[in-house]
């Protein structure tokens, strides 16, 4: 497992710790996953629209289980810049919904910086690890989005071009700034109302 290189299925969701059943991830939690810029485009992998969740796990078989009108590809669009994943994983005890910023469960207890929960209303910008970019379920690890266009939840109506911090008004969302002196967690690529996805360029630096 290289560093900092594109070599792991970022469209996957992979038990914290192995089991007799189930596989751990295949690399340690903080891990980054970089995909280079593409002038063509890179499919990682197909979302449910109506849940947010991955279809399937893994490789997704498009010969048999595609349908437009269910799914969703996401990845890394021709001329878009580059993309850093970070492996994360989530104790949280529920699903964590796409378009979530997540920050570190800090809890006194808790000594792993890459185990992570929505991030709460007070958060800084400086404090995001990374955006999902598909649901993960309680008690699975997975990649977050550091770094590169993705989809962020809007806690307000966001315009093109705004500078986002985490929202005040619901935990692991993104709002306009308020201040041009802000710590940004991205900036918005397109309009979006509250409680839509928006079309962001992330660049968090916690993780």
């Amino acid at each position: 497992m290289a560093y900092d290189s594109y070599c792991a299925d970022i469209a996957q969701t992979y038990s914290i710790t192995g089991s007799l059943s189930e596989a751990q991830p295949p690399a340690p939690l903080g891990l980054r996953q970089r995909i280079p810029a593409t002038s063509t485009g890179l499919t990682l992998g197909y979302i449910t629209t109506a849940t947010g969740a991955l279809a399937g796990n893994a490789r997704f078989d498009l010969s048999y289980s595609y349908d437009s009108t269910l799914h969703e590809s996401f990845g890394l669009g021709a001329a878009e810049g580059e993309q850093l994943w970070i492996l994360v994983a989530n104790t949280t005890g529920g699903a964590i919904a796409r378009g979530t910023a997540v920050t570190w469960v800090a809890a006194a207890d808790n000594a792993n910086l890459y185990y992570v929960q929505p991030a709460p209303t007070t958060a800084n910008a400086r404090d995001i690890i990374g955006v999902t970019q598909f649901e993960i379920p309680d008690q699975k690890a997975a990649y977050v989005l550091a770094k590169g266009k993705g989809k962020v939840i809007a806690d307000a109506p966001i315009l093109r071009g705004n500078g986002l911090v985490p929202g005040t008004g619901t935990i692991g969302t993104a709002k306009p700034e308020a201040a041009v002196t802000d710590t940004l967690m991205g900036i918005a690529l397109a309009g979006a109302a509250g409680a839509a996805l928006a079309d962001v360029l992330l660049n968090c630096t916690a993780g």
